[in-house]
């Protein structure tokens, strides 16, 4: 029985559908959304889509995936977290989007708009990111 559960779940077909949903993880580029926090949004989405396939996400690839494409003045903060062995995808998600708030506030007040609209903004993206990836972090423990 285990043999033909295995057969079938491990058919080539399988794979190819496996392959399939980790490469547009793999390809993902910030450059493909009008800010990082979508950017984070769909990453953590194909990273749960994943989850339990034997093309799982690891933290570390996750991580990996997020910081490689992010524009320079990211730099330090990722930096700073990457020396950070016990720090969790959730806690580069954080630090990222804050800093995102940070420059959002920043070119605001550079061109005069509000910078309460901007930072109300910022921090409701940080929530629904957040979010996200801690609904996506318990689906991953209870399908193991």
């Amino acid at each position: 029985m285990w043999q033909t559960l295995k057969a079938k779940y491990d058919s080539a077909a399988s794979r190819a559908r496996r392959f399939a949903l980790r490469g547009p993880f793999n390809r993902l580029l910030l450059s493909q959304f009008s800010t990082v926090t979508a950017f984070i949004t769909e990453l953590t989405k194909l990273r749960k889509q994943l989850a339990g396939s034997t093309e799982e996400v690891t933290d570390s690839t996750f991580i990996s995936q997020l910081v490689s494409d992010l524009p320079n003045e990211y730099n330090t903060i990722v930096q700073i977290m990457s020396h950070d062995a016990a720090l969790t995808p959730h806690d580069f998600i954080t630090g990222i989007v804050e800093r995102e708030a940070e420059l959002s506030n920043k070119k605001a007040q550079l061109s005069g708009t509000s910078s309460a609209d901007s930072a109300n903004s910022a921090l409701l993206a940080n929530t629904r990111a957040a979010a996200l990836f801690t609904n996506s972090s318990r689906n991953n423990r209870h399908s193991g």
